[in-house]
């Protein structure tokens, strides 16, 4: 029950961000003098709104991306101000096979770094995309079941196809994105996209919570 009411809180808390940046960025456009110049009122409010819409992934990967940087910067202050990165000191104290503990051992948080945007990139832009195509077509009368709690599944041979092929679309915009920062990060999001196309579960989870009874 309290698992239940934190993930109704923080769905909440992600679809009222989307929606304040929705309103956010549609305002931005049709206050600019340069969105479709010579338009009518009504019709650049509308443009507005089906832009700002479209651009709701990208204003939210911003926004926890920036919530990532806050947290390696606050990171790298309390690195700087104890003279050592306390999770090196954790993983070095966990024996290795074959090697002796100590400085010596590799950190893989390390050589994680370079990808952890990319992944987060990832991990939101797909989720989202998955979220919205799931309760879009819930919506429009699409038989939608659940192999597992939270794990989706559509019934229908033709919109599940619709449905993928959108999907692995943003998948591939995404990591192509990802592939211009290193080849390193590229893969490490791939991965996260195939896990999140064969689980979606931080996508599916929010929609079972609101339709279960």
């Amino acid at each position: 029950m309290i698992f239940k009411r934190m993930m109704l809180k923080v769905l909440r808390f992600i679809l009222l961000l989307a929606f304040f940046c929705w309103i956010g960025k549609a305002s931005y456009l049709f206050l600019s003098s340069g969105f479709y110049p010579g338009w009518g009122d009504g019709a650049r409010a509308y443009l507005a709104m089906r832009d700002g819409l479209l651009g709701v992934p990208g204003v939210l990967i911003m926004i926890f991306s920036f919530l990532a940087g806050l947290v390696q910067s606050a990171h790298s202050t309390l690195v700087a101000q104890l003279g050592y990165d306390p999770l090196d000191n954790i993983l070095n104290r966990i024996p290795q096979p074959g090697m002796p503990p100590g400085p010596s051992l590799t950190n893989p948080i390390h050589f994680l770094y370079p990808a952890i945007p990319s992944m987060i990139q990832m991990t939101v832009g797909l989720s989202i995309t998955q979220f919205v195509l799931l309760f879009l077509l819930r919506t429009f009368g699409a038989v939608i079941g659940w192999r597992y709690p939270g794990v989706p599944i559509v019934y229908n041979i033709g919109i599940k196809l619709l449905y993928f092929a959108a999907v692995i679309g943003i998948a591939f915009w995404l990591a192509s994105l990802a592939f211009k920062t290193g080849v390193f990060p590229g893969v490490m999001a791939v991965l996260v996209a195939v896990l999140l196309i064969y689980i979606p579960l931080l996508s599916g989870l929010p929609l079972w919570l609101l339709t279960k009874r």
